[in-house]
């Protein structure tokens, strides 16, 4: 979702819509100078000519279609995530310093082979802080190595460094595939999750890994 600063307010827009609309949101219908989105307090502020600076709270709308990554991203900035985020075969994803605020109904799902790399960077609830996103899903496959860990085609990865924080998550990090139904596929297990001096701060779980056996081919 995209916001603009107008001669007559803000307007908005996504990939679903063919035109801008106007965000009220208890914002003036005034010229529009500068505009920030706040990712602590996941509010729109604006300064505006001569009605000083306002705030209002970003809409929380979950979208069905997910964002995919199929090579390699490196993020730096701060994004917000209306939908799941899935990290495909073969894709990696960096994300570096920035804050990621997803809202409640979305998830992140790194699927076999793909890995996502978390470099100092928060990945946070884009809501209300009582309202947890769905955390991380890194997907595997049961009956094939971890061996080796670099490249595997077989197992997704998820890597957290340099004080990378994951906050108000149901599950920060699962190592199996959770179902539409909230069961588990028990095929999906063997993820691979490196931690180093990363922060797990106010999640339902932390990290929870389905039964699974290393073996060497």
């Amino acid at each position: 979702r995209v916001y603009i600063g107008t001669t007559f307010g803000v307007y908005y827009l996504d990939a679903t819509m063919n035109s801008w609309v106007n965000y009220t949101g208890n914002l003036p219908n005034v010229e529009v100078r500068d505009i920030k989105i706040n990712y602590t307090t996941n509010q729109l502020v604006v300064g505006t000519f001569g009605r000083g600076l306002w705030a209002s709270d970003l809409p929380c709308e979950y979208s069905s279609s997910p964002f995919e990554v199929n090579g390699d991203e490196t993020w730096t900035l701060n994004k917000r995530l209306y939908s799941d985020l899935i990290i495909n075969n073969g894709a990696q994803l960096t994300i570096k310093n920035g804050i990621i605020s997803l809202v409640p109904e979305a998830k992140i799902i790194i699927k076999e082979g793909g890995k996502l790399v978390l470099d100092g960077c928060t990945l946070t609830s884009g809501c209300d802080k009582s309202q947890p996103w769905q955390g991380i899903e890194v997907w595997g496959t049961s009956t094939a190595s971890q061996s080796p860990v670099l490249n595997n085609p077989d197992q997704g990865q998820i890597e957290l460094k340099n004080g990378a924080i994951i906050e108000n998550a149901e599950n920060a990090i699962v190592a199996i595939k959770k179902n539409a139904d909230g069961s588990f596929d028990w095929s999906k297990t063997g993820g691979i999750i490196k931690a180093t001096g990363a922060k797990f701060i106010n999640n339902k779980n932390g990290i929870w890994i389905g039964s699974y056996r290393n073996f060497n081919p």
